[in-house]
């Protein structure tokens, strides 16, 4: 029971920095370059969701998107892990199915994103965007310390 408890634990852990990392160097510092493959989610993603405050239209379609080949792509690379550890795999695999989930539902309904992944939403829409790289669960943004609370979530005003 300790090993499918420490599991889950360090599958949480290492997912949330892995989409830190991902999220910061991959989608945003290389994602600036316009001829970069991953330009979609800093040119498109971003300018679509200051746009549409919080929304992204294009969540409306389940199209074969970028996001869901790059979760794809992560499961394949991962997949070794399932011989170390089947329940640390089955970790990652619910956190990026998760992950998914929770990020299309906060672009489809941001009055939701505010509510359950306000850190997503301040990303987005906050003053601090090279901040809250987090979407599912910001203890990597905790820890690295950009997790940044802005004013704009309806749920706190005063």
């Amino acid at each position: 029971m300790a090993f499918w408890a420490g599991s889950v634990v360090l599958g949480v852990l290492y997912a949330s920095f892995l989409e830190w990392g991902i999220h910061k160097h991959v989608l945003h510092k290389m994602g600036k370059n316009r001829s970069s493959m991953w330009a979609s989610h800093f040119h498109t993603h971003h300018r679509q969701a200051v746009r549409f405050n919080g929304g992204d239209p294009d969540y409306m379609t389940w199209r074969l998107s970028p996001e869901i080949k790059g979760l794809t792509f992560l499961t394949i690379l991962h997949a070794p892990l399932a011989w170390l550890s089947a329940p640390l795999y089955a970790t990652l695999v619910c956190y990026m199915m998760a992950y998914y989930y929770a990020h299309r539902r906060s672009h489809l309904n941001p009055m939701w994103g505010w509510k359950y992944i306000p850190w997503h939403m301040d990303h987005h829409l906050g003053r601090a965007k090279d901040k809250n790289w987090c979407v599912l669960v910001p203890v990597a943004d905790y820890v690295m310390r950009t997790r940044v609370k802005s004013s704009k979530n309806p749920y706190c005003k005063s």
